[in-house]
C-alpha cells in the first residue's frame, strides 16, 4: 500500500428506502471533489452479504481503506467483511451517512450528513474501536456488529419489517410493526449472565449497544463508543400494556429507572432463553430463530476514519 490513503467504496443502492440511489449522482460528484479518480474505486451491492465479499475484494486489491455508503446494514456487513479478510492487512474502515437510521454513524460521531462526512474521510484521522462479536447456535462463523445488537420485541418488530409490506418505509415502520408484535406478545423465560452476574426472569428485550440511539429511540442513554463496554438493557416481567408503556419512554430515554427495567454494563453476556428469538445487529436479521446466544466486546478491533478526538 503507498503511503497516499486509497478508498474502496460500498455503495448500497436500497438504502433509505433506495433514496441512495437516487441521490448517487450528487454523492459522486461529491466524492470526486475530494480525491483523484486514481484514488479510489467504487462497487454498489446487489444482494444482502454482498457487501462482505467485496470487502475480500478490497483486500486483493490492496486499498487501504473500505468505505461503506448506505445505513447500518451495509456498514455492518463491511465491519464482517474487514474482520474477517482485513484485520491482518490493516485496512481501515470509514462509513458515509446515507441510510434511514444511521445509528452506527451517529455513535461514531459522523452524523447523518453524507457530503459533510467526505470531510472526515479526507481528513483520514483514524482509531482503532471496539466491535461486537455475536456467537451461538445460528451459525458456526461469529457475526459482527459496529453499535448494537439485540432480541426481543426490537428484533421481532425487524424481522416483521423483512418480511412485510414495502408500503411501509423509514423509521416509523420499525414502530409500526412493533406496536403490531406487542399485541401478541409474549415474554420469554430465560437467563442472561453478565459478567458472570446470573439475571433470570421473563424476558421482553435483551439489548446491548455502544452508543445511545437505536432507531430513534434513546435506548442507551447518556452511552459512549470510548467506554470500552456495552450498555444493556434488559426488560423483564413486563404486561402488553408495560411493554408498550416502555417503548413509549424509550423515545426520549425516560424507560431508564422504570419497574421491570436494568439497566447496567457489561462485556460478556450470554443468553439462554426458553424459546428461540430472532437476533439482530443494526436493524439485519443475523439469526432468525435462536435460544442460545452471546454477545461480547471485542476493544481496539477495528481501524475506523473517526471525528472523535480520544485524547479528551
Amino acid at each position: 500500500m503507498g503511503e497516499t490513503p486509497n478508498y474502496y467504496f460500498i455503495c448500497n443502492p436500497a438504502a433509505n428506502s433506495g433514496r441512495m440511489k437516487k441521490n448517487w449522482d450528487k454523492i459522486h460528484e461529491a466524492i470526486d471533489e475530494h480525491f483523484d479518480k486514481e484514488q479510489y474505486h467504487v462497487e454498489f451491492t446487489e444482494a444482502p452479504l454482498h457487501a462482505i465479499k467485496l470487502v475480500q475484494d478490497a483486500v486483493d486489491r490492496q486499498f487501504s481503506s473500505v468505505i461503506s455508503v448506505g445505513g447500518d446494514g451495509v456498514a455492518n456487513e463491511v465491519c464482517n467483511g474487514i474482520m474477517r479478510y482485513g484485520n491482518g492487512n490493516k485496512i481501515s474502515m470509514g462509513i458515509l451517512p446515507a441510510g434511514t437510521s444511521n445509528d452506527a454513524h451517529l455513535t461514531h460521531k459522523l452524523g447523518n450528513d453524507t457530503i459533510g462526512a467526505l470531510e472526515y474521510i479526507d481528513a483520514h484521522k483514524t482509531a482503532k474501536f471496539g466491535v461486537g462479536k455475536a456467537t451461538g447456535d445460528f451459525s458456526e462463523e461469529p457475526y459482527f456488529f459496529l453499535d448494537h445488537c439485540d432480541t426481543g420485541l426490537a428484533a421481532l418488530a425487524a424481522r416483521s419489517a423483512k418480511y412485510g409490506t414495502s408500503l411501509f418505509k423509514g423509521e416509523w415502520k420499525y414502530t409500526l410493526y412493533a406496536l403490531k408484535n406487542i399485541l401478541k406478545f409474549k415474554s420469554n423465560p430465560g437467563t442472561v449472565t453478565v459478567d458472570g452476574q446470573e439475571y433470570v426472569g421473563d424476558f421482553a428485550v435483551v439489548a446491548a449497544g455502544m452508543g445511545e440511539d437505536m432507531s430513534g429511540y434513546k435506548l442507551w442513554p447518556d452511552n459512549d463508543i470510548t467506554k470500552g463496554d456495552f450498555g444493556l438493557l434488559m426488560a423483564r416481567g413486563l404486561s402488553r400494556f408495560g411493554l408498550l408503556k416502555l417503548m413509549l419512554a424509550a423515545e426520549n430515554g425516560n424507560h431508564i429507572g422504570k419497574e421491570g427495567v436494568d439497566y447496567i454494563r457489561g462485556k460478556k453476556i450470554e443468553i439462554e432463553l426458553d424459546r428461540p428469538w430472532p437476533y439482530q445487529a443494526e436493524g439485519e436479521i443475523f439469526a432468525e430463530d435462536s435460544t442460545k446466544v452471546t454477545f461480547e466486546f471485542i476493544p481496539d478491533a477495528i481501524e475506523m476514519i473517526t471525528n472523535i478526538d480520544l485524547d479528551n
